[in-house]
Order: C-alpha cells, then structure tokens, then sequence
C-alpha cells in the first residue's frame, strides 16, 4: 500500500500547483473578466506584489536569523569548552589490530603534533 508520507507529498504537490495557478490568474486577469466568471470577492491587486516581495525579504532574514543564534550558541574560542566537554571521548587502542578502529576525540595536542610539527 501507499505510505502515508507519500500521500501527504501528493497532496501537497497538487495543491502547491493549483494554489499557484489561482494566485496567477488572479494577478494578472483583468477585473472584468474575473467578474465575468463569477468572481467578485478577492483581495486589493497590491498583495499580488507584496507576498512575493514578503517571501524574498523572509529568505535572507532567516538565514540570518539562523547563522546569528548559532554564533550565540558557540562558546568563545578562549573557553574550554570548545576543547573539552561532558561527551568527550578518548581513543581506545584495541589489541588485535582491527580495521576499524573505534571512534573518538583527538586531543589538541595529537592535532598540533600532526599539523605543525616537522618531521625530522
């Protein structure tokens, strides 16, 4: 049977699509001709400019929005929290040599001693 999730995807593709199709023809038929049709009762012409312009001011406000709170979420660089944490794991050497080792943290002093120091 069909997932309820690609049912829900359906829907809202068809409606996505005719919801855009009435915004049109409302934008751009003439009064007359919507009056000819039956359609008498909709709103003032100036929100077909403004919703578009809503939406493309929504897009970098967000974006902003987002990259903003995630700077107040990260502790400054002279915390040592952005070393050290409650979920810090230390590597597990395993015998046996396996293919995979286990994952874990890399201290800062392993990371330095791999990027800066010079090999004799």
């Amino acid at each position: 049977g069909t997932k309820p999730a690609e049912v829900y995807a359906f829907v809202g593709a068809i409606s996505t699509i005719v919801a855009f199709g009435v915004y049109v023809i409302w934008a751009y038929l003439p009064e007359p001709w919507l009056h000819y049709l039956g359609i008498t009762y909709y709103p003032d012409r100036y929100w077909a400019v403004v919703v578009p312009g809503l939406f493309m001011l929504a897009i970098p406000f967000t974006l902003l929005t987002y990259v903003s709170l995630n700077h107040l979420a990260t502790p400054p660089a002279s915390s040592f929290n952005t070393l050290f944490d409650d979920h810090t794991r230390e590597p597990v050497v395993v015998a046996g040599g396996q293919a995979i080792q286990p994952i874990g943290d890399l201290s800062l002093v392993q990371v330095n001693r791999a990027m800066f120091v010079k090999p004799l």
